[in-house]
């Protein structure tokens, strides 16, 4: 499709690349390789005043590792869009989450991706943008190249009065206090840099444990709660006093992050729970992975065996196998002695009829 581009006054012919979001899909520019477009399905009704400002005030100490607005793309005189620039042959960071992440992302390696996204956040939050969709998703990485943040134009800000908040949102990254709304841009208000920093905090817990802070099994019988229902309750499944729930088996070992990131983790998620600004900020997160090398003290690789997570049945059952097995051998030793008494000679008796016969007496 032919669309016209505002700022350069320009007609360029789009081609969608298939991928799809919640809020639009992409598309590359005929003749531009280095752009991208992102066309919206349903534009927000503020959607080109709040491009106009960040195409006047881009965040210029990071331009080139976010993928910012470059121009509104118009369609019948309507914004519909934007092009942002295209950041090619890399990956999602949640990538290094997987159980196989790629062969080239060294420990080290996932501590600078962990300290730049806290940078990035930083310095957005420095020129007083929020980023409320804020997860791993988000950013993308290469083995020899910055990472980067995608999808800039879900930032929120304030220009003269009026409130650019982003109504899209993955609920399991949101701060407790704005879970349960249905409608994320009636809570756009009650953002600030703490409520980014409860999603930042879930981000490098994330890639230091392979795991959500809140994926957990809850005892006590019922159902398994969601992340969501935990965050709002404070279930932090590594709280030292927590009894209605523990950790998963297949998050990274707790014990093994670095001693400042444990300290770090448990402000935010204990008491960061009730009061915000127990938090720690982008800011502070950035200066604390500055000094680390690595997000764990040990090799960051999941221990051979691990203990299931009902082990209390499992070490119940295990007496009572190996008892049934040692009960069962008796009992075919004995049978086998009967049938060797049974059909021998009881004139001359055998060893065997013999301890048969001082048994049965």
């Amino acid at each position: 499709m032919t669309v016209r581009l505002r700022k350069q006054n320009l007609d360029v012919l789009l081609q969608a690349t298939g991928q799809q979001g919640g809020e639009g899909f992409q598309c590359t520019v005929d003749g531009q390789p280095h752009w991208l477009a992102k066309i919206y399905h349903q534009p927000p009704t503020d959607l080109e005043p709040k491009l106009e400002f960040m195409l006047q005030f881009p965040p210029h100490s990071i331009q080139a590792q976010v993928a910012w607005p470059l121009d509104m793309v118009e369609e019948s005189g309507s914004v519909t869009g934007y092009v942002q620039p295209n950041f090619q042959n890399r990956i999602v960071a949640a990538e290094l989450t997987s159980t196989s992440p790629p062969k080239w992302a060294s420990r080290q390696y996932v501590a600078n991706v962990a300290r730049d996204i806290c940078l990035l956040i930083a310095e957005l939050h420095a020129e007083r943008y929020l980023f409320p969709d804020l997860h791993l998703g988000q950013f993308l990485i290469h083995a020899q190249e910055p990472v980067v943040l995608v999808d800039t134009a879900s930032c929120q800000f304030r220009h003269k009065g009026q409130l650019f908040g982003c109504g899209s949102v993955v609920p399991d990254v949101q701060a407790p206090e704005l879970l349960g709304a249905t409608d994320w841009t009636a809570v756009a208000d009650q953002r600030d840099q703490y409520t980014d920093a409860w999603s930042l905090a879930i981000i490098v817990f994330q890639l230091a444990t392979r795991a959500h802070p809140f994926d957990g099994i809850d005892l006590g019988g019922g159902s398994n709660r969601t992340h969501c229902e935990r965050m709002q309750a404070g279930a932090y499944p590594y709280a030292g006093n927590r009894q209605d729930v523990q950790p998963p088996a297949f998050a990274l070992p707790y014990a093994g992050l670095q001693p400042e990131l444990r300290d770090l983790f448990e402000r935010c998620f204990i008491h960061g729970v009730t009061d915000r600004t127990q938090r720690p900020l982008a800011s502070e997160w950035a200066d604390t992975l500055m000094h680390l090398t690595t997000l764990r003290t040990d090799s960051g690789r999941p221990p051979k065996s691990r203990t299931p997570p009902a082990c209390h049945f499992v070490g119940s059952r295990e007496p009572q196998a190996k008892t049934s097995t040692n009960w069962f051998v008796v009992l075919v030793v004995l049978l086998i002695l009967w049938c060797w008494w049974a059909s021998g000679n009881t004139d001359s008796p055998s060893l065997a009829s013999e301890w048969w016969q001082s048994f049965a007496r």
